[in-house]
């Protein structure tokens, strides 16, 4: 089973009551990718990074066999950069600072660049995609709906099964 992860790469700055790393690599869909590299292949990665971004995140990404075909690197900008500090409810966070950069369509970090999926990610024919169709789910839904129906004894003896 492959898995398409579209999302953010950052380098991340962290405060906890228990320790600080600074530039930590980071972004929902590293995290997506390193978790789902256990259990689906391939993993295929899309976002976008700055020119700093490390060699060593790449080796990291790439020693987990995840295709970085969707990975665009943006020599002339800077990674997306997240820091937070953490309290002793781990559960609670305080964001010091967010920093769109490369992900930024404009200089006000306002607006978020659409991303761009390479032409191997996208599907070649519509029974592929991964849009589900939605009269077989309608079906399935019914069809679900009448065997909880019978199951309980409320079904008529008018239903039928789908």
């Amino acid at each position: 089973m492959s898995l398409l992860v579209v999302g953010s790469l950052a380098l991340d700055t962290i405060e906890t009551p228990f320790g600080k790393v600074h530039e930590t690599l980071g972004g929902s869909a590293v995290y997506i990718s390193a978790a789902a590299s256990y259990f689906a292949a391939p993993v295929r990665l899309v976002g976008v990074v700055g020119g700093d971004f490390p060699a060593a995140a790449i080796q990291f990404l790439d020693e987990r066999s995840i295709s970085l075909d969707g990975l665009e690197k943006v020599e002339s900008g800077k990674t997306f950069r997240w820091s937070g500090k953490y309290h002793y409810d781990l559960n609670m966070r305080d964001t010091i600072f967010t920093k769109l950069n490369v992900r930024s369509q404009n200089s006000g970090g306002v607006q978020e660049q659409p991303v761009r999926l390479p032409r191997q990610y996208r599907p070649r024919s519509s029974t592929e995609s991964p849009r589900p169709d939605r009269e077989a789910q309608a079906r399935r839904r019914r069809h679900d709906e009448f065997l909880d129906r019978r199951k309980t004894g409320r079904a008529d003896e008018d239903d039928e099964a789908l």
